[in-house]
């Protein structure tokens, strides 16, 4: 039986400047004392820059612990949005985790998700409201961004022949 820590954020900026990487893991470690789970240093993963909208089965370092996971494993993630950014992903890699005989603990959530009935139904809510706050940020960065172009703003790309950028306008 393996237990294994997942911690995620979505930008390299975050992972060097941040705290959340740190945050998250004491998270995890303090999680596991109080269920009396002791986890391997080498079994906290850790993904730097990787969006949650991205499926955790496609991440580089999500792929590799899904595909190593066994039955009676247990894998422990601070956050649910952390782990997912889509219901149907969440949805299906719970139900295929849970197939495979792993626990899944969200310490947001109160901890084991797939052993609870109650945790189950949390857990769907939950991640439904994860998508609705993904595609909420999309929508503000869209305005921002028409906001910015209607300025004349330079939002990046290559600049057009014969412009050049001054104090970030064309």
């Amino acid at each position: 039986m393996g237990i294994y820590g997942y911690v995620r954020v979505s930008t390299l900026q975050q992972a060097n400047e941040g705290e959340s990487l740190e945050t998250q893991l004491r998270q995890i470690q303090s999680y596991s004392v109080l269920k009396g789970f002791e986890i391997p240093p080498e079994n906290f993963i850790t993904e730097k820059g990787v969006s949650g909208s991205l499926e955790f089965e496609r991440r580089p370092e999500g792929s590799k612990l899904f595909n190593q996971l066994a039955s009676g494993d247990i894998l422990i993630f601070s956050k649910l949005d952390r782990a997912f950014r889509n219901t149907r992903n969440a949805l299906n890699t719970l139900h295929e985790l849970k197939q495979r005989g792993i626990s899944v603990h969200f310490i947001d959530l109160g901890g084991d998700v797939t052993n609870d009935g109650i945790g189950s139904v949390i857990f769907t809510i939950l991640s439904a409201f994860a998508t609705f706050e993904r595609e909420r940020i999309a929508t503000r960065i869209r305005e921002v961004k028409q906001v910015q172009k209607s300025e004349g703003k330079f939002l990046g790309g290559f600049t057009r022949f014969g412009y050049k950028v001054v104090d970030e306008k064309l």
